[in-house]
């Protein structure tokens, strides 16, 4: 009998990939950008009810109008720390340490973190740098939602990686590949100056969306409709009929859905507090009509006397009727002065 000699199978080899230096750390960045974001506007919606509520209650009367709680306005010394100042500090702190020690696999992943988290809190106040004013919770505050939307659009993208050239350096695939990333980047500014933002930014790595963004109509507040539309009338009614309030309607119900809706210009929360003022001054303006009421003029009688009576019920009353004429018009400016503070 033959001897059963076979040896066993050897089990076929799997080669994992294990070169996550793009996928893993941008992963890690989109989701602390995405996690950072609804955390931050959660508790930024939550201290501006607590703000309406103080307010409400102060107009009331109630002497308990504060509300500190956990959740709160940060302050240094009488200063409002805006949480963009934490999102710099953040990605200042990051940035060198991955320039200085250059961490790899956990390590990289943490910081890819952190800087996400850097990079929302500052995002989020992004309209804050274009006005250099606390337009947060104003309808210029929607920019912030729009730039917080372009950056977590980018990291996804990234996330699977993203080759802008391909081929070895000078052979005809790779002169082919930058001759089309510079048409890509024509396309983008052309996008970037027609108001479309988020075409420009994420139609770099997703090309067919800047090629759809720069061949279709631009907004008509954009440069591009500024400088080209003006000597187009048809086309800038098109403009304005695509680009019109319903358009601006919808995207702002999207952005309000997830940033919080901006306090109206007229508050409701302002009128009880703004009107206070005024209801003394109602008050005080009966009150200084009794003082041309009294008319000076029984002193004046004196100086007159002397001239003759004849004179005098004229010169009584022309200093009757400047004395009378005085008051009001200091009233008025009175009246003015509670009405402008």
């Amino acid at each position: 009998m033959r001897a059963a000699t076979a040896a066993p199978r050897a089990a076929p080899e799997i080669h994992i990939e294990t070169d996550f230096v793009v996928l893993h750390p941008v992963m890690w960045m989109f989701l602390a950008v995405l996690v950072t974001f609804v955390l931050t506007r959660t508790i930024t919606r939550r201290i501006r009810a607590k703000q309406r509520e103080a307010e409400v209650r102060a107009a009331a009367g109630d002497p308990e109008s504060g509300g500190a709680g956990v959740l709160r306005n940060i302050s240094v010394g009488g200063v409002h720390v805006h949480h963009q100042v934490l999102g710099i500090l953040l990605m200042s702190v990051i940035g060198i340490i991955v320039f200085a020690s250059t961490p790899d696999g956990v390590g990289l992943n943490i910081c890819a973190a952190l800087f996400g988290v850097g990079l929302s809190l500052a995002f989020d106040e992004f309209a804050m740098w274009l006005h250099l004013d606390d337009v947060y919770w104003s309808a210029e505050g929607r920019q912030s939602v729009d730039a917080i939307f372009v950056v977590l659009m980018v990291t996804g993208v990234l996330i699977g990686g993203a080759d802008f050239l391909t081929g070895d350096v000078g052979t005809a695939t790779w002169w082919g590949s930058v001759g089309g990333l510079l048409v890509v980047l024509v396309l983008a500014v052309v996008c970037l100056l027609k108001g479309k933002v988020m075409l420009g930014v994420i139609g770099i790595v997703v090309q067919p969306l800047v090629i759809i963004g720069a061949f279709r109509l631009g907004k008509p507040e954009s440069w591009w409709g500024r400088r080209y539309y003006r000597r187009q009338p048809r086309r800038l009614a098109r403009s304005r009929k695509r680009f019109g309030p319903r358009y601006d309607a919808r995207w702002n119900r999207v952005r309000d859905f997830f940033g919080g809706k901006p306090d109206p210009t007229a508050a409701p929360l302002a009128a009880p507090l703004g009107t206070a003022p005024p209801a003394p001054a109602a008050s005080s303006a009966p009150a200084s009509p009794p003082v041309p009421a009294a008319p000076v003029a029984s002193s004046a009688p004196a100086a007159p006397a002397a001239s003759g009576e004849a004179v005098d019920p004229g010169q009584r009353t022309t200093v009757g009727r400047g004395s009378a004429g005085t008051p009001p018009a200091a009233d008025r400016t009175a009246s003015g002065a509670h009405s402008t503070s």
